[in-house]
């Protein structure tokens, strides 16, 4: 098991829907859920689940992601590449390489819902608040990289689950708009 050092954790740099992020030596970043204690180990193993399938899809464009969560399964940790860029928006699709690629990706969504699978969440946390795609940043060699490989399901997290069932609705009609509106 991969272990993290916590004199390693520095300034926090963002957040996410469960998860804070804080710089992680000089060029790297840790992600440790906040909510992952209220399901034990549900949370940990649908995050780990989601990034295996993701990784089958999304290879080329996922942040390679380390999990060093504890051996209790209770916190979701994580450690990737820091990533310096920008979250997608309108105005990328200017630039045709950026704009083939999250064409792409959304042929890649396609693809995984035709294979039953429930799509990768490229809107995020900021993308409910703001026209963005958050999960996915335009990185400054012009490549789109995905930093979140969850999956829009939460089912196997019952009971807390049906709570975010019931909003998931909103934000996959917002996923299926921002992509649509930006490669117009």
């Amino acid at each position: 098991m991969d272990v993290y050092d916590r004199a390693k954790i520095g300034k926090k740099v963002g957040r996410g829907g469960d998860r804070n992020v804080f710089m992680y030596g000089s060029n790297e970043v840790i992600k440790i859920s906040s909510v992952s204690w209220l399901t034990g180990d549900k949370l940990h193993n649908k995050l780990i689940h989601d990034y295996l399938v993701c990784h089958r899809y999304f290879k080329e464009y996922m942040v390679k992601t380390r999990d060093v969560s504890l051996e209790d399964g209770k916190t979701h940790i994580e450690i990737q590449p820091f990533v310096s860029g920008e979250f997608i928006e309108k105005k990328h699709m200017n630039n045709p390489a950026v704009k083939s690629q999250l064409a792409e990706i959304a042929c890649i969504l396609n693809q995984m819902k035709s294979d039953k699978y429930a799509p990768l969440d490229l809107v995020g946390h900021m993308g409910m608040i703001r026209p963005c795609l958050s999960n996915v940043f335009l990185d400054d060699d012009n490549k789109l990289r995905i930093i979140d490989t969850t999956l829009l399901e939460a089912k196997t997290l019952m009971p807390i689950g049906l709570l975010i069932e019931i909003l998931l609705p909103i934000v996959k009609v917002r996923q299926k708009y921002l992509p649509k509106k930006f490669l117009r």
